[in-house]
């Protein structure tokens, strides 16, 4: 499951589409709060949502800056010119990081990177695994004096000396929606 996780649900390509279509809800203006509220109509969403958007934006929209803003994001994605993965930088159990351009412009070095704002870069916070040891939560069986089988607990140093002590990968990925910046940052 692990593996899933980290090579196809949370592959850079399929996040880097989710922030887009994150980007084009959020410019929608609709009530997604009501909209989620609602189990019925929030049943009916599929991926046509997007499609259903791009329609109505078309046809309702007087706002001429909000119809070029999600026609633009719908375009790039069609054309897949989606937002750029810069990387990503494995934490420690015990980092404690700041989410904002401070923590990319300090790995990049600063200096032309005085530019980048909070609206040019997604910081996503990946985190995979278990907040505790999953052998705690497993029942095993085992025979009791009698030779009847019981469901037990077992001391962790019972089962293994390879278990890991941590049992979570923390990562933080960078993905920039500008491809100019995104070449100023390839430069470095």
């Amino acid at each position: 499951r692990y593996r899933l996780h980290l090579d196809i649900y949370n592959h850079p390509v399929v996040k880097s589409y989710d922030y887009m279509i994150r980007d084009i809800l959020l410019a929608s203006g609709w009530d997604w709060n009501e909209l989620v509220c609602d189990t019925k109509r929030f049943s009916n969403i599929t991926d046509y949502i997007v499609d259903e958007i791009r329609l109505r934006i078309e046809l309702d929209c007087e706002d001429n800056a909000r119809k070029t803003e999600i026609s633009k994001l719908i375009n790039d994605m069609e054309c897949r010119r989606i937002y750029s993965y810069i990387g990503e930088v494995t934490l420690r159990n015990n980092d404690n990081i700041v989410y904002s351009t401070d923590i990319l412009k300090s790995l990049l070095g600063h200096g032309k990177f005085d530019e980048l704002t909070d609206d040019d870069i997604i910081i996503e916070n990946l985190e995979l695994g278990y907040n505790e040891d999953p052998v705690n939560n497993v029942s095993f069986y085992r025979h009791n004096d009698k030779g009847e089988l019981e469901i037990a607990k077992i001391d962790r140093s019972d089962v293994s000396q390879l278990l890991p002590a941590i049992f979570v990968d923390r990562r933080l990925r960078f993905y920039v929606k500008n491809h100019i910046k995104h070449d100023l940052i390839n430069e470095m």
